[in-house]
């Protein structure tokens, strides 16, 4: 598949540039706090994680926030040397993981802070759908993203 070498290369490239590593770290702090808390993992009011989370769920929740991460880097790093971003799957793929959540009761943060958790209450059943769609989404994005850097500027070690 030509598309794992485009991920591998364009992987190589983007972390290569010491600001797109430190881009990466700092916006996989962000996003893993925000989506931690977003889907009921974390709760900061007690300080401490939910005991009802499940761990396929919190792991999901994991994936999407380092991936979320991963696109961020891709994209600053695309920015930089291009001028051009394109990421449109991928911000979607990142707004749609705020709707995860980590336990099968639970409703997602985001909708109660803006006045729906009552009334969308039977979102919490789709929590692990909507986190799968999330993770191919950002995949999808992230594909597209190594496929223009490795237009632009990938060159494969050893030939």
């Amino acid at each position: 598949m030509d598309f794992f070498r485009d991920v591998a290369l364009s992987l190589d490239e983007v972390f290569s540039f010491e600001k797109s590593r430190v881009v990466f770290a700092v916006s996989g702090v962000v996003f893993l706090a925000a989506y931690l808390v977003s889907s009921g993992v974390f709760i900061p009011s007690l300080l401490e994680f939910n005991p009802t989370a499940e761990a396929a769920r919190v792991l999901l929740v994991v994936l999407v926030a380092l991936l979320s991460a991963l696109l961020v880097a891709m994209l600053y790093y695309q920015n930089s040397k291009f001028k051009a971003v394109k990421g449109k799957a991928g911000l979607a793929g990142s707004i749609l993981g705020f709707f995860t959540t980590a336990c099968p009761y639970c409703t997602p943060l985001v909708l109660s802070w803006v006045g729906l958790g009552g009334s969308l209450y039977f979102i919490a059943d789709y929590g692990v759908h909507i986190g799968v769609a999330s993770v191919l989404l950002l995949l999808f994005s992230i594909v597209m993203v190594s496929k223009n850097i490795c237009n632009k500027a990938c060159v494969p070690k050893g030939g």
